[in-house]
């Protein structure tokens, strides 16, 4: 009888063993088996758990192992083993007997030939049926796989019928093993089942040991090994995977198939084990159990590459037809089953075929199919979300899809952009799998953004590598050769370039950050096409052109199209353009500088390229234009664009954009266009530029802009002082800026567009200053009246103000410029006199003795001011002194024995000043200016009639 008590089983199993030794030693054989039967009925007892049982089957199989070597060692002279093994046959009790049956038995096979060992082993198998209980059952064969182990491994006369009945013997044990596992499932009550599934994942490995076996057996990599495992095992196997019924034993099966057979076995039985996995249980994850095969087979295809053939498509019509007829005969397959296995076999593909692309376009083709047939709703699409964007940016689970995770680290499975654009181009059925997601638009711009960082990560790479080493890299690069492959691009970018999402708050994934990547991939799709305009349809600058334009009415397009996927038709935002937009301008001019240098070099085609340059900057006005009236006419953009100052800034960018144009036209000389640009500048300025602060900052911007032009006051000098473009627009860039709101702005501007009435040279255009007036090389528009003029009536605004600080400071700058204008010209052209300088330096002192007089009624004299600013600041090491920016601001700046890199780091002073250090600024400002003076005059000696 056995105990119900483990610990108490294992003491019996402990004792039995060891007085089953005793009489071994003694040579007491039949008592020795007497202790051994009761020792092998504790394995009788069905309460154990499959632990519990495998602790007490592992002692009593080590005492049957000595048990097992005591016979050997004495047949025949102590006994025979024939004669016992029909002995222990007389025991009692079931599961004592088999085991000692399996004991004697296999001892005898190491003196028997081949005939009697093949009765023997039979008679085992046999045998064994009489124990059905499915945890003993299990063990009982695992027993007899482990003690006939040896003698089925022997090569000694080894034949292939030899082989095969090793085979069969280890089929048919397995067989029995597999029924009495899934039998485990139905054994005790219904509400144990959860811990009968957990025990039948314990005891898994038993079976799965004897396939184990198997593939032992058959580990010669010869034709008769294959020839046997294709005709007398798989079939076997896969008859029993699909016979159970059970899915936890469909799955573990078919796995261990898959695991422990060489991979070239399955890359020749690949139809038969797909064709399997048809008919499995609806509950199995079929997907998994695929996946597992596939990458079988790439490891394989990874070891095997330089021996193989990858021409041959065999294997992926193989896996062609499963999925047609896993989507036609298993009903049960799930949308994101059939998403993982397309993407699975894709990587098996790009693996195996690296450049056939026809196998990829025809999954997508497949998959598309099958959106469009099931007419899926918004939840189901985003119900396979991550799998989507793994399978459209070709990357997988950094923990190969074990773990539901969805923020688990992906890896990229192809890591360079001419893939990606390969795909684009040749693959339809992908852009049409995308742009059918249209519903989720995250996810579209999702994996649009992915494949674009690659595209910009791979041409920075690309730029770095050639300055480094002066040599073209084309790895991984790819080349635009049609037209038409960049309307396929755009096609693919349609979903991002249409993006407008208002509440989209997040700032690392917002619209506008978005948009950023389609200006840059703007910029890289012209450097592609210039690096390889020879090896391309673009050779000529107007074949580039039209490819711009192809890109900029695709950023403009009016609408989306109609989506013939849902039915409906999404009209566009086009407020992206105010991003995007500024690319294309951008690229214009690269065309623009490369016509006029192709105009200089080539006489015969000035006129060719004369023409092309004025084109281009008409498209240049177009695209101005555009954006100037998404700012002004579309309502959608203002509800975009909510505030005032947002909009300010949009419209002052799209006023220097045009001031821009005029300038690089200026310079090209194309006069009439230059002035066509800073009039469309002037209409902004005064149609939709509303905050001071911004005039003013734009009047400065223009007036620095027209200040160096060179080609709108005429050729000669007769053109240049009479009545021409600059002259216009100069005239009202001042009347603008003596219109400003505050008298400071006015004042600051009118002074400053005083250099508008004489012109001087620019160094960094290359021009120099000229000795002597009558060699000049170059004529500028000088004006002393007019200069005069916006001096005195900035004088006159400034001494208007009633802040006495802001009065002097004003005035302390004017005295600046008409010292730049006294030293520039001689007084009677540039009516800056030294009278009229000593006349505004009297006016200074007596506005400063008034600010002084102000201090003194605070019981504080100047120097004593001083002294105690000093004072304060005597413990720091930088000493700072406040100053009057352009912009009427104070700033905190360096004293001037620092170096320039801190002098740029001033910073703005924030709240109010103290009267004192408000009183110092112009002070101080006054007396740098008076040094100037001084130190002038042993330069010229005109500045002694200037007294200070």
């Amino acid at each position: 009888m056995y105990t119900d008590n483990f610990d108490h089983a294992k003491s019996n199993i402990k004792q039995n063993s060891i007085l089953m030794k005793r009489q071994l030693n003694k040579y007491q054989l039949m008592e020795s088996l007497r202790f051994a039967s009761l020792m092998l009925q504790e394995l009788r007892n069905p309460n154990w758990s499959p632990k519990q049982y495998y602790e007490l089957y592992i002692l009593v199989f080590d005492s049957l192992s000595i048990l097992s070597d005591y016979l050997i060692d004495n047949h025949p002279k102590k006994h025979h083993l024939a004669d016992l093994y029909e002995l222990v046959q007389y025991s009692g009790n079931v599961l004592p007997r088999l085991y000692l049956m399996v004991t004697v038995g296999t001892c005898y096979l190491n003196f028997e030939d081949t005939l009697t060992k093949q009765e023997i082993l039979k008679d085992l198998i046999e045998m064994a049926r009489g124990v059905q209980n499915p945890i003993r059952g299990l063990f009982l064969r695992y027993f007899i796989s482990q003690r006939t182990k040896q003698y089925l491994l022997e090569k000694v006369n080894d034949t292939l019928e030899v082989t095969k009945f090793n085979c069969q013997f280890i089929l048919n044990n397995f067989i029995e093993m597999n029924k009495l596992w899934v039998r485990l499932q139905y054994q005790g009550p219904l509400r144990d089942r959860d811990q009968r599934t957990k025990e039948r994942k314990e005891l898994q490995i038993l079976v799965g040991s004897q396939l184990v076996r198997l593939s032992q057996i058959i580990e010669d990599d010869n034709d008769k090994s294959f020839e046997t495992y294709s005709k007398c095992i798989l079939p076997v196997l896969l008859e029993q995977v699909n016979q159970c019924k059970d899915t936890i034993g469909q799955e573990y099966l078919f796995d261990i198939i898959c695991r422990v057979f060489p991979d070239h076995y399955h890359f020749k039985t690949l139809k038969q084990l797909l064709n399997t996995t048809i008919y499995l249980n609806s509950d199995v994850d079929i997907n998994r159990l695929i996946i597992l095969l596939i990458n079988r087979l790439k490891d394989y295809v990874n070891r095997e590459i330089v021996n193989m053939d990858p021409s041959n498509d065999d294997i992926f019509q193989i896996f062609w037809q499963y999925i047609n007829d896993i989507q036609s005969k298993n009903n049960d397959f799930s949308l994101n089953q059939l998403v993982l296995l397309i993407q699975n076999i894709i990587h098996l593909s790009l693996t195996w075929y690296k450049d056939n692309l026809v196998h990829i376009e025809n999954l997508f083709q497949f998959l598309f199919g099958v959106f469009e047939k099931q007419t899926l709703s918004n939840d189901a699409i985003e119900s396979i979300d991550p799998l989507i964007f793994q399978l459209l940016t070709f990357t997988k689970d950094l923990e190969n899809n074990d773990n539901d995770d969805v923020n688990n680290m992906i890896i990229p499975i192809v890591s360079n952009s001419s893939f990606y654009y390969e795909i684009i181009i040749n693959c339809p059925s992908y852009t049409k799998l995308l742009l059918y997601l249209n519903t989720n638009k995250k996810l579209q711009i999702s994996i649009i953004s992915t494949i674009i960082d690659q595209f910009l990560k791979d041409d920075l790479s690309s730029t770095q590598s050639v300055k480094t080493s002066n040599t073209q890299d084309n790895s991984g690069s790819w080349v635009i050769h049609t037209r038409n492959e960049i309307e396929i691009l755009l096609t693919f970018l349609q979903p991002l370039i249409e993006y407008y999402h208002r509440d989209d708050d997040d700032s690392e994934n917002s619209s506008s950050n978005r948009q950023e990547l389609i200006s840059k991939l703007c910029h890289t799709i012209f450097n592609n096409i210039i690096k390889n305009k020879k090896v391309t349809s673009f050779k000529t600058i107007e074949d580039q052109l039209e490819a711009v334009i192809i890109i900029k009415n695709y950023l403009n397009s009016s609408s989306s199209g109609d989506n013939s996927y849902h039915g409906t038709t999404n009209q566009k935002n086009n407020s992206n353009i105010l991003i995007t937009y500024p690319s294309i301008i951008a690229i214009f001019w690269k065309l623009i500088r490369m016509s006029n240098f192709y105009k200089s070099k080539i006489i015969e085609k000035r006129d060719y390229y004369d023409n092309l340059i004025k084109q281009i900057f008409k498209y240049i006005s177009r695209c101005n234009n555009d954006l100037y009236d998404i700012v002004t006419f579309n309502e959608d953009v203002n509800d975009k664009i909510n505030n005032i100052e947002t909009n300010m800034r949009v419209v002052d960018y799209i006023f220097k954009l045009n001031v821009t144009n005029a300038n690089l036209a200026d310079q090209l000389g194309y006069t009439e266009l230059a002035y066509d640009f800073f009039s469309q500048a002037f209409t902004i300025f005064e149609e939709s530029i509303s905050d001071s602060k911004t005039q003013f900052q734009a009047l400065n911007y223009m007036t620095q802009s027209l200040q160096r032009t060179r080609s709108l006051y005429g050729e000669n000098k007769e053109e240049i002082q009479g009545d021409n473009y600059y002259n216009s627009l100069i005239v009202r860039c001042t009347l603008h800026g003596s219109k400003l709101l505050k008298k400071q702005d006015q004042c600051r501007s009118v002074y400053l567009c005083s250099h508008l009435w004489w012109a001087t040279e620019i160094n960094s255009i290359g021009e120099e200053e000229a000795i002597d007036e009558s060699k000049s090389s170059q004529l500028f528009y000088h004006n002393g009246k007019r200069l005069l003029e916006c001096l005195q009536r900035s004088l006159r605004t400034a001494d208007s103000i009633m802040d006495n600080v802001q009065c002097c400071e004003l005035m302390v700058e004017i005295l600046n410029r008409c010292l730049y204008y006294f030293a520039r010209g001689e007084e009677f052209e540039t009516m800056i006199t030294s009278s009229y300088v000593n006349g505004l330096i009297e006016l200074i002192k007596s506005n400063l003795k008034s600010l002084n007089l102000e201090e003194t009624t605070n019981n504080l004299s100047l120097d004593e001011s001083n002294n105690k600013y000093n004072d304060d600041r005597s413990g720091i090491i930088e000493n700072f002194e406040h100053v009057a920016g352009l912009d009427g601001q104070y700033w905190k700046s360096p004293s001037n024995n620092v170096s320039p890199a801190v002098i740029c780091q001033a910073q703005l002073v924030k709240g109010k000043l103290s009267i004192h250090d408000m009183i110092r600024i112009p002070t101080e400002h006054f007396k740098r200016t008076c040094n100037y003076i001084v130190k002038q005059r042993s330069v010229d000696s005109r500045f002694n009639t200037i007294i200070v």
